[in-house]
């Protein structure tokens, strides 16, 4: 997960379990923007093997990926 000063979100990697935030399972090698994410200001991260979580600077906690519950 990388944040830009400005709190944008991107992500690449492993796209198991959908952790990257991307509404898909796909591996992706370049960062590429959350989408879903883009209207907000993301003020922490933190990433997983199977889930990953952001706080945007409104303190609202988003959290996407296998969470171990089926």
């Amino acid at each position: 997960l990388l944040v830009t000063e400005t709190g944008k979100l991107f992500t690449w990697g492993l796209g198991k379990y959908g952790v990257l935030g991307h509404g898909d399972v796909i591996n992706t090698v370049q960062p590429k923007l959350v989408e879903d994410l883009a209207a907000f200001a993301i003020k922490s991260v933190s990433a997983f093997a199977t889930h990953s979580a952001v706080i945007t600077e409104q303190h609202n906690l988003y959290h996407w990926g296998w969470i171990g519950v089926d």
